[in-house]
């Protein structure tokens, strides 16, 4: 079993670990990173130690250094930095918009900048694990457990479609698991300027390929865009996969996909 998550013997139930002092990957991860840990970031965040790598950047585990407080600080992917004015305030206003949701099942988003032409965002830390780890363990998870963090989750997606936002990419990578046993939404505010300036500068497909298992099929097919029911839908998926041990529709191409998740009833 990874070792970010344990099991109980007596009842099945899945807990995540205590963060080690070292990350599983350093090297992976910084092979891909335009910053070295012991940077620090306007004089305020110092990168310690990366946590991963994803479609949306690199992830570090960092401390403000005023507050002397964890944090993380998500380093978006060098292919959509545009320091033109339009896009800094496209970046501004998806981090203030994230900030101002507050609500305990979703990771707050304190902070966003760009320096020499790197966009990061700053979040609140949450120890423990995403469920992308969870669903990786055998057997599956028990399906009363799964849904009490559907639930978590699905609050945590209320606050943020009652601010009037929507997250677009929620799958099991983006749900984290603390160690107080309370599900988290993450990366909101990340997602929308990620895919935003991606789909200008590499075309609306480029920063979907890992998050196909999770999208909705109006959305897939381009009949629809990303909204609140797309949300809702992959928060099902992720359910699925974690109670079942694989994505709906496994095995099928994106052709086939949509035949059979158009044909399959509501």
């Amino acid at each position: 079993m990874d070792d970010r998550v344990c099991r109980c013997r007596v009842c099945g139930f899945v807990a995540a670990a205590p963060r080690k002092t070292a990350p599983d990957e350093p090297r992976d991860v910084l092979a891909f990173s335009p910053l070295a840990p012991g940077t620090v970031l306007r004089e305020r965040y110092k990168l310690i130690e990366p946590l991963g790598r994803g479609a949306h950047g690199l992830t570090f585990f960092a401390e403000h250094l005023f507050l002397n407080h964890p944090c993380v600080v998500k380093l978006l992917p060098q292919r959509i930095h545009d320091d033109s004015d339009a896009a800094v305030r496209r970046l501004r206003t998806e981090a203030s918009a994230g900030y101002a949701v507050n609500h305990p099942n979703v990771v707050r988003v304190l902070d966003c900048d760009v320096v020499d032409g790197l966009w990061y965002f700053v979040m609140e830390f949450v120890d423990g694990v995403d469920l992308d780890h969870v669903a990786q363990q055998r057997p599956p998870i028990d399906w009363r457990q799964g849904v009490r963090w559907a639930l978590d989750a699905a609050e945590g997606l209320r606050a943020i479609h009652s601010a009037g936002l929507v997250h677009r990419d929620i799958k099991p990578a983006n749900l984290l698991l603390g160690l107080d046993g309370r599900v988290r939404v993450a990366d909101l505010g990340v997602v929308r300027v990620a895919h935003d300036q991606s789909s200008a500068n590499m075309g609306a497909w480029a920063d979907r390929a890992g998050t196909l298992a999770y999208t909705a099929p109006e959305v897939l097919d381009g009949e629809g865009e990303p909204g609140p029911a797309g949300d809702l839908y992959a928060l099902g998926a992720t359910l699925f996969h974690l109670l079942t041990g694989r994505t709906p529709y496994a095995g099928a191409g994106l052709y086939e996909r949509l035949l059979r998740a158009r044909a399959a009833p509501a």
